[in-house]
């Protein structure tokens, strides 16, 4: 008698919503769910490339435009993705921005711009999500991290301390839920 295992890889009937999902690390994140055989969707604010992005994935990708900052309307983006795409399973957070500059030069606002796309964000996103999956009792949640949050790197301060957020984000919302 032969028994089949089920592949421990396989992402078949996933959906995944991934910020930054059109260039970068995103889209290599992408590209591997998609590879595992799941649905992704990305998100991000420039509409051409998001498209471009979802065209090199195949039909089991598609887009979202969609300023993560804006976050009164995380809960209108998720209604609308899970109308177009189904149940969202995985939730990957990855939008950011990057500022390369002294502390010392580092203004506030470009200081608050940083918290509000990584962390900010990244909390409303997974808040909009976050009931759905509870009631299905089903679903992940990845944060992209960095070794900012854990070593201090010169000339990044509002990206380590966004990092940094993240991980204090994670470790909490996994014991609260």
């Amino acid at each position: 008698m032969k028994v089949r295992m089920k592949n421990p890889f396989s992402l078949k009937g996933e959906t995944a919503l991934i910020t930054g999902g059109g260039t970068g690390l995103g889209f290599g994140i992408a590209s591997s769910f998609v590879r595992a055989g799941a649905r992704a969707v990305l998100v991000g604010r420039r509409a051409g490339v998001l498209e471009k992005a979802a065209r090199q994935l195949g039909k089991a990708a598609t887009f979202e435009p969609h300023d993560v900052t804006r976050f009164d309307e995380a809960d209108d983006l998720i209604r609308r993705i899970v109308r177009r795409a189904g149940p969202i399973s995985i939730r990957v957070n990855n939008a950011g921005v990057h500022l390369k500059k002294p502390a010392l030069d580092t203004t506030p606002a470009e200081f608050d711009a940083v918290l509000q796309t990584h962390v900010v964000a990244a909390f409303s996103l997974t808040r909009a999500v976050l009931p759905a999956m509870v009631r299905r009792k089903h679903g992940n949640i990845l944060f992209t991290a960095s070794m900012a949050s854990l070593f201090g790197i010169p000339l990044v301060l509002a990206y380590a301390t966004a990092k940094s957020a993240y991980l204090g984000m994670l470790r909490t919302q996994s014991r609260s839920v």
